[in-house]
């Protein structure tokens, strides 16, 4: 559900967005495709957001991509141990879009 509502919201911003469906291919997409921002979950299959958040911190353009961390989890400790692993931002879901679009203008650094 917040996959296709993060499709739809992308696709009226005019932005392109690609969806992994586990943390091993967020983090090879990662890799491969380069992007300018991460959404991520911090509660996906197969290697959590933090661990997937720290493979991509590792690799060669890895520390410069910004990575907004998504959770169920609002509880400090969970926001700042997802902060130490390197994510740029932490937003609770459900998803709040008025909270998310000055995340993505200040890290696309463009008006959205």
């Amino acid at each position: 559900m917040n996959q296709e509502m993060v499709r739809a919201l992308f696709y009226e911003l005019g932005l392109d967005v690609e969806i992994a469906s586990d943390g091993k291919l967020g983090v090879k997409m990662a890799m491969e495709l380069k992007p300018d921002l991460i959404l991520m979950d911090m509660h996906i299959p197969e290697m959590d957001g933090l661990e997937a958040t720290r493979q991509i911190r590792d690799l060669p353009r890895g520390k410069e991509i910004p990575i907004v961390a998504l959770s169920a989890d609002a509880f400090s400790r969970q926001q700042n141990e997802a902060l130490k692993t390197g994510v740029s931002a932490y937003l609770a879901k459900p998803l709040d879009v008025n909270k998310l679009l000055p995340i993505l203008e200040k890290h696309l650094r463009r008006r959205i």
